[in-house]
């Protein structure tokens, strides 16, 4: 066999049997289940994303036992699986090790007799797939973006259009046409939205069902026709419109009367096709009054030759995958439920810890009329320094913010932390930086989705996804209705002047932790774009410029050491010694173990340029004075803390040939659009140490006050958690 490096256990859902009452009861989360090894014609993959369906827990209460059976437990369910190659069984010739894919383990193919791969298995961290039933996945889409598409993209594409799939039975499905009426039950579903977007692609009429919250999404996808099924007797409504095709995408929750009914709104010699309630149809068959039309149960075949041609138009753009929700798969059983329930615009997606995490969640009504949403809240200023993030309080109904005009409500799917969080809990900069009025929401940094926009406000478009710093001095003036700060919520409002689009097609955590962190070191070392505190003009580093990164590991150090980099400037940098490596492989020139060398003293008549001081209040003033030395005559200490220090530097005889600035970045789209162009292109690269979920926010910012981390720490709303460093940095040289 050919392959990778893969250790021999894996983690893993695990179902130890049979339960009709409560399906999940029997499914338990596994750390040492034995690695797939793939035989002939199996290919391995590394699970990074896995959909989730209502079959799912079908298959674990038994309901199916009869058609598909489990052939052995304990056995690892899911079917969808969007991940990458790590091992080839003999034979494989189609995929290459390290290749992007998406694969369907397949209802009938994974309960056969002689499947050696199954029944399924995409709820676990490898799973083992027929090499043809696997698809590659076109360089430009996000794997998040196609790992909804398996299960429910065949099973919409094969009811349509004959030829590609076939009912239970081995009888042709749909053969829908330009002019053809297609009447799709569950337009909401997974298979639903899909089947809308592909008849309409086909020029179908479509009319479809939905509860109200997904009337203008479906509105949006294209539906000729859409039905409140909760306000409106859709059946009676259907009356004579004599439908080509009905695709029941709804299953158990469509009674037997409705179906009749709805059969009847079918032309004769039309097909009624079922994704479920297979046995119900032998009764349709025998009505006399429903003789004339065509009843299928249908479950799709798995081939990569249709999902090829499902991915070539999401490529194209013809076709998209909504994912309502992307949960941790430690959350597996909340997924499976909230994909029971019915209740989610598109699919349900797990995300291995590790993943990159986004989400095409449709704008749905409510997210515009909600009036209270969960957010940490501070009620007053507290002495405790360090410690302030312990009285925080999570509150579950805090009010909306409403955009006023120029401003743009956000959805916050990310939020970094920075230490100016708990310093500004803490009071310490009350002075400069006074908070308004308590209780108020702390956070700066957010990337989301538009969801509402103020009058006047051209920017944006609601749906679109941005990335935006609320601002430190911004969110603090006077006329501020918008903060300080508040990303630290479910929604946030921000002057359309401080946000910045995001590409669609690239996660939102690719670029969360970049704001505030991104601006600093931007603004610090290229003139022009940022001031100090005092309005002075900041950085102007050039090819041949000499720069000093102090916490080169911290949010703003990482990022400058790559700017400086970029510019041509030789880099040295201080950090903990876990962070070497990683400072090496940014292309540092120097890096300098702090906690085993005298580094102020090291580097004293180094004559460089600029001193960039990203570990603020963990730096004394004899360091800032000793590295202050290492300076040329007329160069720069730029820091983004210790400003009241600076003064005591100034007046020393000694350093008074050198320029002393105390700075905070400037919230500006513009300087942030080049930013995230950097990021968009592989020149910079954010990285985050921790995703922590909402829940966790305490932790997050005690995590930012140590200083371990490398990088950035962002709080995801989704409740994913992961670490993004393979090597934690040990010791407190700042914060993060």
């Amino acid at each position: 066999m050919e392959g990778g490096s893969v250790t021999g256990t894996m983690r893993a859902w695990l179902c130890e049997g049979y339960n009709a009452s409560a399906p999940l009861a029997e499914l338990w989360h596994r750390e040492t289940v034995p690695v797939p090894d793939p035989g002939e014609g199996v290919v391995l993959v590394k699970v990074h994303y896995a959909a989730v369906d209502p079959l799912d827990s079908m298959i674990l209460s038994g309901v199916y036992r009869e058609r598909f059976p489990i052939k052995s437990f304990p056995f690892v369910p899911g079917f969808d699986v969007a991940g990458e190659v790590v091992k080839l069984g003999t034979g494989c010739n189609k995929f290459q090790v390290g290749d992007r894919v998406v694969l369907c383990l397949g209802i009938q193919e994974s309960c056969q007799k002689d499947a050696n791969f199954g029944p399924a298995g995409a709820f676990a961290e490898y799973c083992a797939c027929p090499e043809v039933q696997i698809s590659k996945i076109p360089q430009d889409l996000t794997l998040s973006k196609v790992a909804g598409l398996p299960l429910a993209g065949l099973s919409a594409y094969q009811a349509l259009f004959t030829g590609c799939g076939s009912s239970t039975k081995g009888e042709p499905l749909g053969n829908i046409t330009e002019n053809s009426k297609v009447l799709v039950l569950g337009g909401n579903k997974g298979p639903g939205h899909l089947a809308i977007q592909m008849a309409r692609l086909k020029g179908a009429t479509v009319t479809t069902t939905v509860p109200p919250s997904c009337i203008d999404w479906m509105v949006s996808l294209g539906a000729n026709s859409v039905i409140n099924f909760r306000e409106t007797d859709w059946v009676d409504k259907c009356g004579g419109a004599d439908f080509d095709l009905i695709f029941d995408c709804v299953g158990w929750a469509t009674s037997l009367e409705e179906m009749a009914k709805a059969a009847e709104t079918l032309r004769p010699g039309g097909q009624y096709i079922s994704l479920s309630n297979w046995d119900a149809f032998d009764i349709l068959k025998v009505s006399s009054e429903l003789c004339g039309g065509f009843f299928r149960a249908m479950v799709p075949r798995v081939g990569s030759a249709d999902l090829d041609l499902l991915l070539s138009w999401i490529a194209e753009g013809k076709l998209e995958v909504f994912a309502d929700q992307i949960c941790p798969m430690a959350d597996l059983q909340h997924a499976l439920r909230e994909s029971l329930a019915g209740q989610c615009c598109g699919k349900v997606l797990i995300c291995q810890d590790g993943a990159s995490i986004s989400t095409t969640r449709p704008i749905r009504k409510q997210l515009m009329t909600r009036d209270s949403m969960k957010a940490w809240i501070c009620r007053f200023y507290t002495p405790y320094g360090a410690h302030a993030a312990r009285f925080l309080k999570c509150m579950d109904i805090c009010p909306v913010p409403s955009p006023s005009p120029g401003q743009v409500l956000v959805q916050v799917h990310y939020a970094a932390v920075d230490p100016m969080d708990w310093k500004m809990l803490a009071g310490v900069y009350r002075d400069r930086f006074p908070i308004r009025s308590f209780p108020f929401v702390p956070g700066f940094d957010v990337a989301g989705e538009v969801v509402a926009l103020g009058p006047g406000c051209c920017k944006f478009q609601v749906g679109d996804h941005v990335l935006l710093c609320l601002g430190i001095q911004e969110s603090s003036q006077k006329g501020a209705n918008f903060g300080p700060a508040g990303a630290l919520a479910e929604y946030c409002v921000c002057p359309e002047g401080q946000v910045s689009k995001l590409p669609q097609d690239l996660p939102l955590l690719k670029f969360a932790g970049l704001p505030l962190a991104g601006l600093a070191a931007y603004q610090a070392l290229f003139t022009g774009c940022g001031s100090s505190t005092k309005g002075e003009p900041l950085g102007s580093i050039t090819e041949n410029s000499k720069v000093l990164v102090l916490g080169g590991n911290k949010g703003p150090g990482h990022l400058a050491v790559q700017m400086a980099r970029m510019k041509g400037a030789n880099v040295t940098t201080t950090v903990p010694p876990s962070c070497i490596d990683w400072m090496e492989s940014l292309g540092a020139n120097a890096v300098i173990n702090f906690r085993e060398q005298d580094w102020a003293e090291s580097l004293r008549g180094a004559d460089f340029d600029l001193v960039l001081d990203c570990v603020g209040w963990a730096t004394s003033l004899e360091e800032m004075a000793k590295a202050a030395e290492a300076l040329r005559p007329g160069g720069q200490y730029i820091s983004l803390s210790n400003w009241e220090a600076f003064e005591f530097l100034k007046a020393s005889s000694g350093l008074c040939s050198r320029v002393f600035r105390a700075m905070v970045p400037k919230a500006d789209s513009k300087d942030m659009d080049c930013l995230i162009g950097w990021v968009a292109t592989g020149a910079l690269q954010v990285t985050v140490d921790q995703v922590c979920p909402f829940k966790e926010v305490r932790h997050a910012l005690h995590e930012s006050v140590v200083g371990n981390c490398r990088g950035k720490v962002v709080i995801c709303q989704c409740n994913a958690t992961g670490t993004r460093a393979s090597d934690r940095c040990s010791g407190a040289h700042g914060g993060a």
